[in-house]
C-alpha cells in the first residue's frame, strides 16, 4: 500500500497547505469587553498589530481597513510591526486615510530592522498616525501609555511606572508581552502582539518557551493583559491553528 499511502499523504499536504494559505488572508473581528471601577464613560477602540507591510502588500491593509470602517469605535491603536522591510513605502499606508478617527501607534521590533527607519517612522504623521514614543495621552478617561520596543524590559517597566497615574485607568500599549511580568502595580490593562500565537501549529509551543503569555486574555488582580495573534502573517503567508484578528474593544465602568 506504499503507493496509495504516498498519494493520500501528498493529497493531505496539499489540502492543509491550501487551507493554511486561506487562513493567512482571512480576517476575524474579535470583540473584547473590559470593565473597571476607574472608568466612567464608555470608550470603544480598535487594536491591530503585526501587519508587516513590506512582507505583506497594501491590499492586505486595505482589507483590514474595509473590516474596520463600519465598526463603532473612538480610536485605533496599532501595536507595532506595522512595516518590516525596505520594500515598504510610506504610500502603502494610504488606506489609513479612509479612517476619520485618532490613530495611535507604538513601534515593534521589526521597524528597527529597516534601513532608514527613522525617516520612515517620521512619515507616519502625514497619514494621521500619532506615535507614542514612551509617552502618555489622555483619551476620554483613559491614560493611554505608549512604550517603544527598542529598549530592555526593565527600562520599559520603569518608563511605564513613571507614566502611570494612580487615579486614572492606565492602558499600556506595548509590542511584546514580556513587560507583563514587570508591569507597574497601577497597570489596569495592557495590550500587545508580537507572538502571532505561533502562527503555524505547532510553533505556539516553541513561542511559549520565550513568552509565558502567548495569546489571549490574562488577569492579575484588577489588571488585565490581552495578547493578540496579530492582523497579518510574517514569513510564509499561512496560518494553521491560529487566526488574523482585529480586536474590537469596549471599555466601561463596572456596573454600567
Amino acid at each position: 500500500w506504499r503507493y496509495e499511502i504516498g498519494l493520500v499523504s501528498v493529497g493531505c499536504f496539499i489540502c492543509v497547505s491550501l487551507y493554511s494559505l486561506y487562513l493567512g488572508r482571512k480576517l476575524t473581528i474579535k470583540p473584547l469587553l473590559i470593565e473597571h471601577a476607574k472608568l466612567t464613560a464608555e470608550t470603544k477602540a480598535i487594536f491591530i498589530s503585526d501587519i508587516h507591510l513590506g512582507s505583506n502588500s497594501r491590499s492586505h491593509l486595505q482589507a483590514i481597513i474595509n473590516q474596520i470602517a463600519p465598526l463603532d469605535y473612538d480610536m485605533l491603536m496599532i501595536g507595532g510591526d506595522l512595516f518590516d522591510s525596505s520594500s515598504f513605502q510610506s504610500d502603502d499606508l494610504t488606506p489609513l486615510r479612509q479612517l476619520d478617527k485618532p490613530i495611535y501607534f507604538i513601534t515593534g521590533n521589526h521597524e528597527y530592522y529597516v534601513k532608514d527607519h527613522d525617516k520612515k517612522l517620521s512619515s507616519l504623521e502625514s497619514y494621521g498616525i500619532t506615535t507614542l514614543h514612551n509617552e502618555a495621552v489622555m483619551f476620554h478617561d483613559i491614560n493611554l501609555i505608549g512604550i517603544s520596543d527598542n529598549q530592555s524590559v526593565k527600562d520599559q517597566a520603569a518608563l511605564a511606572d513613571a507614566l502611570c497615574e494612580s487615579q486614572s485607568f492606565n492602558l499600556i500599549l506595548v509590542h511584546q508581552p514580556a513587560l507583563w511580568q514587570l508591569a507597574p502595580a497601577d497597570t489596569d490593562f495592557m495590550i500587545s502582539g508580537h507572538t502571532h500565537q505561533g502562527q503555524i501549529f505547532p510553533f505556539q509551543w516553541l513561542v511559549r518557551l520565550q513568552f509565558k503569555t502567548v495569546y489571549g486574555l490574562f488577569k492579575r488582580g484588577e489588571s488585565s493583559l490581552y495578547v493578540s495573534s496579530g492582523a497579518a502573517t510574517w514569513g510564509p503567508p499561512m496560518r494553521l491553528g491560529t487566526q488574523n484578528e482585529i480586536i474590537h474593544l469596549t471599555f466601561r465602568g463596572t456596573g454600567n
